[in-house]
């Protein structure tokens, strides 16, 4: 991450109590069309569409479509925790993020330096994974794999009313 999209990250925008209420109505349904939540919030279409423009310009929101691994074939998805040598931190993540199985990568601080969340379809693929790509990542050291059983839980960032006007962008482009 540069040093300017850090910057960025670290901005601040104001909320308004419109934009909660269009981004609540987008987390139950993503594909709600403007001129109904436009109805639904009294306001005009064009306001929405403001909203929302300014919104996903910001990094506020992003437009994605979100998939069931299990119900796409994958039997088995993973957490992994990697321990990576500091000096190639950075440039493991980056071979790491390019992983076609990777869903998720973060840096963290702890026992572990990168969590690597997977989705394979199944344990031989999951296998295959570890010991073709994973770890012949320069840097990794080593690694413990957390199978998941089930996904008890599955949501967005929620945004509270004590987060009204200090709400940074999620992830915006350089």
């Amino acid at each position: 991450m540069t040093p300017a999209t850090r910057a960025r990250r670290r901005r601040r925008f104001k909320l308004t109590d419109l934009d909660r209420q269009i981004i609540a109505a987008l987390k139950k349904d993503g594909r709600v069309p403007f001129a109904r939540l436009a109805r639904e919030l009294n306001v005009a279409t064009s306001t929405v569409r403001q909203h929302y423009e300014r919104l996903v310009e910001r990094g506020i929101v992003r437009v994605t479509a979100v998939t069931d691994p299990w119900a796409l074939g994958y039997q088995v998805m993973a957490l992994i925790g990697l321990k990576v040598e500091g000096a190639k931190l950075q440039e493991a993540a980056e071979q790491i993020k390019a992983f076609e199985e990777v869903i998720y990568l973060v840096l963290a601080t702890g026992s572990y330096e990168l969590f690597v969340e997977v989705a394979c379809r199944d344990h031989k693929h999951l296998l295959k994974f570890l010991l073709e790509k994973l770890y012949k990542v320069p840097g990794v050291q080593r690694s413990e794999t957390f199978i998941y059983l089930d996904i008890i839980k599955e949501t967005t960032v929620p945004v509270l009313e004590e987060m009204i006007g200090t709400v940074p962008p999620a992830a915006m482009k350089d």
